[in-house]
């Protein structure tokens, strides 16, 4: 079973010796996680400070340059080829259920990543700040 949480991220900050790799610390209401997530290229940490986001949360802890990941957030490649993050807070409403009722059901994370892409297919298209497009 896949679940799903939204998060605020309290600190982000690039991984040191790697060029994709950003860490953050998030507020998951139960004291707190840090994920991992190859998402520098089209986000600096000031794109994401006070922004909520979906994380995974029941993923095994995974090492990425000897930093620590427990979890990793929803974000997917749009057609353009640029990266956009699933902001929580620019969800329409009938989206914020269906991501409620996925977190209900027995999925593993890549059927759930394929349920989720979907919904976000035919629901109107939530604006992404901080977006930048592959270089």
């Amino acid at each position: 079973k896949v679940d799903l949480r939204v998060c605020r991220v309290i600190k982000c900050e690039a991984v040191p010796k790697a060029k994709k790799l950003l860490r953050l610390e998030l507020d998951d209401g139960m004291g707190g996680r840090q994920i991992v997530s190859s998402i520098h290229p089209w986000y600096e940490p000031e794109d994401l400070v006070g922004r909520n986001i979906i994380v995974i949360v029941n993923l095994k802890p995974a090492k990425f340059c000897g930093v620590e990941s427990n979890g990793m957030l929803l974000a997917g490649d749009d057609a353009s080829g640029s990266c956009k993050v699933v902001f929580a807070d620019q969800l329409p409403a009938d989206l914020r259920k269906a991501l409620d009722s996925l977190a209900d059901r027995s999925l593993g994370v890549t059927e759930a990543g394929r349920e989720v892409a979907a919904l976000m297919e035919t629901a109107p298209a939530p604006s992404v700040e901080g977006e930048v497009p592959r270089a």
